[in-house]
C-alpha cells in the first residue's frame, strides 16, 4: 500500500521499519530514518548507503522484499538520492586485482559488505568529457523518473506500507551538480508530473531552502574533507514535522543530545569507530546480496 500522508501509517500495528536511500538516509549521525525508528521504538533495518544513486534504491528494495518476506506489518520508507549518480556493484576489490591481471578466475569467498557498492560523481557534464558512455542531464532525468515511477507502482501493489520522499526536487538537481547544462526537460517533467502527488510532502532541500550544511570538522584524516554538507539531525527533525510526522518531546531531546555530541567532536572517525556511538559512515549490517 502506497502511503502519501504520514498520519496514515499506524506504527502501533507495525513490527519492522525498512529504510533505503543514500547518505541522507544512513550517515555518521542520526538521519530522518533513525529519528522515525527512535520515535516508534521499532526494529529498524537501515539500508541507506552513502554515495549511491536511485538504481541502488530499486535493487535494494527488490532484495529486501525477498530476503525479509515483507508483510502487512512492515513499513518501507525511501528517500531518493540525487539524479546524476551511477551505481555499481563491484566485487572485484583491490585484493582481487592481481588475480585478474594474471587472467585467473579464482572463486572468491562470499562477501556481502557495503563496500561492494560504489558510485560515480554527480558531475555528469565533467564525466561526459572523459567518458562518452554517460547520460546527459536529460538522460539522467528520464532514467530516475522511470525508477521512481516503477517503485511507486510496486508500493501501490505491495502488502506492506510504503512511502517515499525526494532529497532534491527533479528540477533542482544543480544543487549537487554544478556542471549540468539546462537541457530541454519540460516534456519529461510534464510526463511524470502526477508523481508529485505520490510522495510524502515536499523534497528535503526544498524545505531547507536549497541550503547545504556548513558543518566543519576541526580534525580529519588526509582523505577526508573538513566540511560536511549533510543536514544536521535537527534539520531532519524539522523536515519530518513539516511533512506530517508526529515527533514526541523525548525524541526531540534525543536529537538535541546527538547534535551536541557531533558539535563537541573534532574528528568524525572518533564517532565512526566508537563502540558507544550507534552511527557509522557505512552500514554494518549484512546485505541481502
Amino acid at each position: 500500500m502506497l502511503i502519501t500522508d504520514p498520519k496514515n501509517i499506524n506504527f502501533k500495528h507495525c513490527k519492522r521499519l525498512f529504510t533505503i536511500g543514500c547518505s541522507f538516509t544512513h550517515w555518521i549521525w542520526p538521519t530522518w530514518a533513525d529519528i522515525i525508528a527512535k520515535e516508534h521504538d521499532i526494529e529498524h533495518f537501515n539500508f541507506g548507503m552513502p554515495g549511491q544513486g536511485n538504481d541502488y534504491v530499486l535493487q535494494m528494495l527488490s532484495q529486501v522484499t525477498r530476503e525479509y518476506a515483507l508483510k502487512d506489518t512492515d513499513v518501507v520508507l525511501i528517500m531518493f538520492s540525487t539524479f546524476h549518480r551511477n551505481t555499481f556493484y563491484n566485487y572485484y576489490g583491490a585484493q582481487f586485482k592481481d588475480y585478474l591481471r594474471a587472467g585467473n578466475s579464482k572463486k572468491v569467498e562470499e562477501d556481502r559488505s557495503a563496500y561492494n557498492w560504489v558510485s560515480g560523481s554527480d558531475l555528469v557534464a565533467q564525466i561526459a568529457l572523459d567518458d562518452k558512455t554517460t547520460n546527459c542531464d536529460r538522460g539522467w532525468l528520464i532514467r530516475n523518473y522511470a525508477i521512481i515511477d516503477s517503485i511507486t507502482t510496486i508500493m501501490q501493489n505491495s502488502v506492506y506500507k510504503g512511502g517515499y520522499m525526494l532529497s532534491v526536487d527533479p528540477k533542482e538537481q544543480h544543487i549537487f551538480d554544478t556542471t549540468a547544462t539546462e537541457t530541454y526537460t519540460d516534456d519529461v517533467h510534464g510526463l511524470y508530473h502526477p508523481l508529485r502527488r505520490s510522495q510524502l510532502g515536499k523534497p528535503l532541500y526544498t524545505f531547507l531552502d536549497h541550503k547545504l550544511n556548513d558543518h566543519v570538522w576541526k580534525s580529519v584524516s588526509k582523505n577526508m574533507e573538513k566540511a560536511d554538507y549533510h543536514p544536521y539531525p535537527s534539520n531532519y527533525l524539522a523536515y519530518l514535522k513539516s511533512i506530517g510526522f508526529d515527533i514526541s518531546e523525548s525524541t526531540e531531546k534525543w536529537v538535541a543530545f546527538s547534535e551536541r555530541i557531533i558539535n563537541e567532536t573534532e574528528n568524525p572517525y572518533t564517532l565512526d569507530q566508537s563502540k558507544e556511538w550507534p552511527f557509522s559512515y557505512y552500514p554494518k549490517r549484512r546485505l541481502p546480496l
